[in-house]
């Protein structure tokens, strides 16, 4: 017994007709007729009465009518549940950004992303661009925001570009110069950025390639912590352009690029073996838009 010829079932019954029912359901009449007594065989029992002008139930197609029109009303209550759980998929964003970049991202997400796409839900975690590629690989986040570097298996949309600064005290000896090479620096007690992050991972091999030895400070826990620490003096620590200023109001910070520049781009990435769901490529529009 299959769903199609409950259907046909429950609409003769209801319309009392088989050329209406055919109408209404848009499939031939014979195929009706046809599953109809199909069904009455299968169930060894007669569901309607016919003669030239009318089609009626019999009291057993009284009882199974009832029993039917729960069975489809379920069916399409299920189906309905089941769009709507899928809807919801398609309009949930997890998104990995990290703590030295996001930011302005968070801003743009929480104020013109939700008011052009008042559906979407998002699901924000803060965490390095290493973490964010583990995650994609995984399918765990949609879209990671972090620093895109060459030969990445993602595909990418670069959104930002800028260079390594040393970020110091302003009242630093070294904080007026216009760049400073790490040899310069090789004296001064550095602030070490998380483990999993671009910057510390790019500045601990910048330094073993010029045979240069870190003098290295243990991260004080946050990001924002870092920066107070540095404004006060005694200490440095390296950052994306001028990204800070966005978490902290210090005047007393100062941030000199280095000589060579070390240029960095950073933008979404996402994992190109599998289809982006609604709110991704939603997200990627608008940023790629403005």
């Amino acid at each position: 017994m299959d769903l199609r010829k409950l259907e046909y079932f429950e609409a003769v019954a209801r319309l009392s007709s088989f050329t209406k029912a055919s109408k209404e359901l848009n499939v031939a009449q014979p195929s009706i007729t046809n599953a109809i007594k199909n069904l009455e065989k299968e169930l060894q029992i007669d569901l309607f009465m016919r003669d030239k002008r009318n089609v009626t139930l019999t009291p057993e197609g009284e009882i199974f009518l009832k029993r039917v029109s729960k069975i489809l009303k379920d069916c399409q209550a299920a189906a309905d549940e089941i769009k709507d759980l899928a809807e919801k998929k398609q309009w949930q964003l997890r998104l990995g950004i990290p703590p030295t970049l996001g930011a302005e991202i968070l801003q743009k997400l929480y104020c013109d992303y939700i008011q052009e796409y008042p559906k979407a839900i998002l699901s924000i975690m803060e965490i390095g661009s290493s973490e964010s590629r583990e995650r994609l690989e995984k399918r765990e986040i949609d879209l990671g925001y972090m620093v895109l570097e060459p030969g990445l298996p993602f595909g990418m949309m670069t959104l930002d570009s800028g260079e390594v600064m040393a970020l110091m005290n302003c009242g630093h000896p070294l904080s007026g110069r216009d760049r400073l090479s790490l040899m310069e620096l090789k004296d001064e007690t550095v602030i070490n950025q998380p483990p999993f992050s671009y910057i510390q991972r790019r500045m601990v091999k910048e330094y073993g390639r010029q045979g240069i030895e870190m003098k290295c400070m243990t991260a004080p826990g946050s990001i924002i912590s870092t920066y107070n620490l540095v404004a006060h003096g005694g200490c440095i620590t390296y950052v994306l352009g001028n990204h800070y200023k966005h978490l902290v109001k210090e005047e007393r910070l100062m941030a000199v690029p280095l000589n060579p520049p070390i240029c960095y781009e950073a933008g979404f990435a996402w994992n190109k073996e599998y289809p982006l769901n609604k709110a991704a490529k939603a997200c990627i529009n608008l940023f790629g838009s403005q």
